[in-house]
């Protein structure tokens, strides 16, 4: 996909975002960023969405140059150009449970910071690829997140955090914003939360929480089986 399509979808996206939820509450800071889909019943300060200001080339590069690289074979770590166009144009943006990360040092009036590039260079399941790049999370109901990686090849993939399992590919980053935003924004209901039978995590995740479930069991020990007790009393 070309530097076009991806700015064009990407602009595409913030414009719906901003269509659907501007007009429930919003926050509105210099250079386009913004928060909307302002949800007082969840907290004061809760927006579904936040957009932040494009980075110049010369900050992307900066960027660029802070990022950890965790195979040996490069030198440093490269931010693929679909991604590059992408912060052209937002540096990260949030939806519900999407989060597509963007240079967290900096902090844009009225919409914040995202979250870190950087720690989603570290943070993979076990079998992906080092090369892959990743570039943001998609959070399930309760344990259950997918991490989201642009592959050697551009392609977006969503995987499971804890066993690697693929739940959702797409051909390219202009594909995944054109088919996810839209569908984020539709399976949400105006108090922000997903409307009955809706999944929030896209393609094969039904058996996502289950996964997530048994490693949080695995990872915390004795305070899974205390977690399971207290379920147990809760009739959960």
């Amino acid at each position: 996909m070309n530097s076009s399509s991806v700015t064009e979808a990407t602009q595409t996206a913030i414009r719906e975002i901003w269509r659907v939820l501007g007009p429930r509450g919003s926050v509105e800071g210099a250079f386009n960023a913004f928060r909307a889909g302002h949800m007082p019943e969840k907290g004061p300060y809760w927006y579904s969405a936040s957009v932040f200001n494009g980075l110049s080339d010369e900050e992307i590069d900066e960027l660029e140059d802070q990022l950890p690289y965790p195979h040996p074979e490069q030198t440093r770590a490269r931010i693929p150009q679909p991604m590059r166009d992408f912060l052209a144009v937002t540096n990260g943006l949030n939806l519900h449970s999407l989060s597509i990360s963007g240079q967290q040092g900096r902090i844009d009036h009225g919409a914040g910071a995202p979250f870190s590039l950087a720690t989603n260079q570290l943070e993979r399941a076990p079998g992906v690829s080092k090369t892959w790049f990743g570039i943001g999370a998609m959070n399930g109901p309760w344990r259950s997140q997918g991490s989201i990686f642009l592959t050697d090849k551009d392609e977006v993939t969503l995987m499971h955090r804890d066993s690697g399992d693929i739940g959702a590919r797409w051909p390219n980053l202009g594909d995944f914003l054109a088919q996810e935003i839209p569908r984020l924004l539709r399976i949400h209901d105006e108090k922000g939360d997903p409307l009955p039978g809706e999944s929030l995590l896209p393609g094969d995740t039904a058996r996502w929480e289950e996964i997530a479930e048994r490693a949080y069991r695995v990872r915390f020990g004795w305070r899974g089986k205390l977690r399971r007790t207290i379920d147990r009393l809760r009739g959960d």
